[in-house]
């Protein structure tokens, strides 16, 4: 989980999870003619194991992703 993003999305605490949501996305936006990646991951808060890490793709080279939301449908539509 060794990435470089000058520009992180949002980083988010989830209590109910106790982990922490980051989102970078901008990973290899100075690599000129290389796709930027945005990454997810879930870090459990204690022991700062990567629960998950999905990379978000594009197609287009040197530009960043914008966010990332979590969505908790259930807490929607109360």
């Amino acid at each position: 989980m060794i990435f470089y993003s000058p520009i992180t999305s949002v980083v988010e605490y989830q209590k109910d999870r106790d982990t922490m949501f980051g989102f970078g996305g901008s990973i290899n936006l100075f690599d000129v003619g290389k796709p930027t990646v945005g990454k997810l991951n879930e870090i459990d808060y204690k022991t700062k194991e990567v629960k998950v890490e999905i990379d978000v793709l594009s197609d287009k080279p040197n530009q960043t992703h914008y966010r990332a939301l979590l969505v908790h449908p259930t807490q929607m539509f109360k």
